[in-house]
This record gives C-alpha cells, structure tokens and sequence, in this order.
C-alpha cells in the first residue's frame, strides 16, 4: 500500500510539475520534446517557443529576415534563422554573391591582396554584403615573396590606378557592383 501511495504521489507532483498538460497518447508521452538534452536543433513544434515575436528585428547578412524554433538544451527558443555566408573567392575572384545591388547607392569598395607582393585588387561590393572578413581571409592565404617591385592596383574592369592612393569609381552595372579607374 506504502508503495502505491508513494508512486501517486510522484504521479501527481509530476502533473504539477509539467503544468497539467500531460497527454498519454499512442506512444504514453507527456506531449512535450522529445529529444535529448543536449543535442540541440529545431524544436518538433514551433508553439513550445511561443508567439514568434521580434521577427523584423532580426536581419541576416544577405537581407532576409526569419527566425526558427530550437532547443537550447535546457529549452525552446526564438533564434535567427540565417544561412552561412557564401565562400569569399571563386577561381581567385570574388564571389558574385557579395557584388549584388540593385542601384550605384548600393556598392561600396573593398581591396584583397591578388598576389604575395601585394598587389591589390579594388572591387565593388554590396553595402550590405561587407566583404571586409574576406579581405582578411585573402591575406592571411597569401605569404609574403618580398623583394617585388610595387605594382598599381587594379580594378574589377581590369584598369590599373594612375597614382598611389587613388580612387576607383563604384557604380552598380547588370546587377553587380563593378570598379573602374577611368572615371565615370
């Protein structure tokens, strides 16, 4: 008798404990997660993070906004829902991902290193797709050669800079942020 007083009373407390919502279905759950602690991922229904809120504060790096549910280990939360960057550099030039615009007001400039003596590239990019990592990235693959004469920069239209220190012109052309020396 002690026994089964004790396992009703542990019943009980654990009704309690998950708030009354218990559901003994087909497979005896208590509707909630089913996944191991730690393990973390999407959680198997959206409404265990509550009502989606602050969705439009949320904004991933290429424009899109969402958010999804997932388990944190000890619970379900919102988290920005964003896919990884795409990679920097394709056959030695940038990703066209990251010149995207829809205007000239979009682009921007960055310069990478094009070669072990320095050299470097000024191309357009998206204002909103900062290139500045791969830039980093870039140099940090290309070891120093030294004893190389100084050569101009180059632009994404493959003219060269007239002086040490000028500026390429930026200007958004069939979608894509391009660079050029000669001026507009």
């Amino acid at each position: 008798m002690k026994r089964r007083s004790w396992c009703s009373l542990v019943a009980s407390f654990m009704i309690v404990a998950c708030g009354g919502r218990v559901s003994l279905g087909e497979i005896a759950g208590d509707g909630g997660d089913d996944r191991d602690v730690g393990d973390g991922g999407p959680c198997s229904a959206k409404a265990a993070c509550g009502p989606e809120t602050g969705v439009a504060a949320i904004a991933c790096i290429d424009g899109q906004i969402g958010m999804d549910c997932w388990w944190t280990g000890a619970a379900c939360i919102w988290l920005p829902l964003c896919a990884p960057p795409p990679p920097c550099f394709i056959d030695d030039s940038l990703n066209p991902e990251y010149k995207k615009c829809a205007t000239s007001a979009d682009c921007v400039t960055t310069e990478y290193k094009v070669d072990c003596c320095g050299r470097l590239h000024v191309a357009g990019v998206s204002a909103r797709r900062s290139s500045n990592g791969c830039a980093a990235r870039r140099a940090a693959d290309l070891p120093e050669c030294g004893n190389c004469p100084a050569k101009a920069s180059i632009a994404d239209d493959g003219t060269t800079a007239p002086s040490v220190g000028a500026q390429a012109a930026v200007a958004c052309d069939a979608g894509l942020c391009q660079t050029s020396f000669t001026g507009d």
